[in-house]
């Protein structure tokens, strides 16, 4: 199954999910060139034990690729991040 990552309200990426991998592919939207629209953009594989990325450094649009595969992933935790309020 497809899905569409929106970023800023913009159309960048397809996401397709097969076997627990997620691939990222660059959107058909006019903020890419035509060259780039619908290419590969980035890979995590889940081999079942653990997640592989495609790169051990990640420039900024990977790491939001990155982001957006570790929430699919744990979607079903209760994570919350905030201040610690004096009490």
């Amino acid at each position: 199954m497809k899905q569409i990552i929106i970023f800023d309200g913009e159309y960048e990426y397809d996401l397709i999910i097969e076997d627990g991998n997620y691939l990222f592919y660059y959107s058909q939207g006019e903020c890419w060139n035509s060259n780039t629209r619908g290419t590969l953009a980035y890979t995590v594989k889940n081999d079942g034990n653990g997640l592989t990325l495609e790169s051990k450094k990640l420039d900024y649009s990977q790491s939001f690729l990155l982001y957006v595969a570790l929430r699919l992933e744990h979607k079903e935790d209760n994570i919350e991040i905030g201040k610690l309020e004096k009490l």
